[in-house]
């Protein structure tokens, strides 16, 4: 599991810039699963979302990570 957000980011760009968005959103749902206060990983799962057009989906992940956000 990528740790480092900065890193996760590089990661998911390549992925999504090669037209690799299930393998993305594979790996964010993997690293929110494993570390559900993952913020950033959140936050881009649903980005992601958003660029693929399923708004609903982004709009779940955005909601769903806030029932993790550390206080």
């Amino acid at each position: 599991m990528i740790k480092d957000p900065y890193e996760l980011q590089r990661k998911v760009q390549s992925l999504v810039a090669s037209g690799q968005t299930d393998q993305a959103v594979d790996l964010l749902e993997k690293t929110v699963k494993e570390n559900p206060i993952f913020m950033e990983a959140w936050m881009l799962l649903g980005e992601v979302y958003r660029a693929i057009g399923e708004l609903k989906l982004a709009i779940e992940v955005c909601e769903e990570s806030l029932e993790h956000t550390p206080i």
